[in-house]
């Protein structure tokens, strides 16, 4: 329950950072790290990541936002990080 909780509050605010999560969750961060890898068998930063990722997939084929408002909706720091992200994760900028 506290992952599917945690996962839910990720995919609402996907600009959500660890410690937001850890916090909310009310655990140890170490502790809700092993939870989310037993039961997601990803860790809550991949986790983060995932659905950042998704969520930009989304808005750049169904939008015409400019990759700096992609970047910033979907809580990356950066246009840079987001194009480095992205990279590594589809295999193309």
């Amino acid at each position: 329950p506290l992952v599917a909780r945690v996962a839910r509050l990720i995919r609402e605010r996907p600009e959500l950072r660890v410690a937001e999560a850890v916090r909310a969750a009310g655990v140890a961060r170490s502790g809700l790290q092993r939870r989310f890898q037993r039961a997601l068998g990803r860790g809550l930063l991949a986790e983060i990541l995932r659905v950042r990722l998704v969520r930009a997939r989304a808005l750049l084929a169904g939008t015409d936002l400019k990759l700096e408002a992609v970047a910033e909706r979907c809580g990356f720091a950066s246009v840079q990080r987001f194009s480095a992200q992205f990279s590594r994760a589809e295999g193309m900028p």
